[in-house]
């Protein structure tokens, strides 16, 4: 799990609320403790997974996002350096603030 997003203790959360639920269920004798634990597996793979993912894709967003406003800073700052009256007028407007 990346760490973006925040999903993780989100999933750990539902992972024990999911776990203890297949617990009681097998202590009150509804299902099997194995396959009780086998149930909580398989969705806890589903949704897992799926959050990982969700998590994967938005790290690769950010980080895409982070590196085209990177390059837009330098392209203006470049432009900025080469014309004087930008220059100028950057200047005065960080001064002013």
């Amino acid at each position: 799990m990346t760490p973006y997003r925040g999903s993780g203790a989100n999933v750990a959360l539902r992972d024990a609320a999911l776990l203890s639920r297949q617990i009681v269920r097998a202590v009150k004798g509804e299902v099997a403790l194995l396959d009780s634990v086998a149930e909580y597996e398989h969705a806890m793979r589903c949704y897992g997974f799926a959050a990982v993912g969700e998590s994967l894709k938005a790290m690769k967003t950010q980080l895409e996002t982070e590196a085209l406003a990177r390059a837009a800073t330098r392209a203006m700052l470049r432009l900025v350096n080469r014309v004087p009256a930008l220059k100028r007028q950057f200047f005065l407007a960080m001064a002013a603030e």
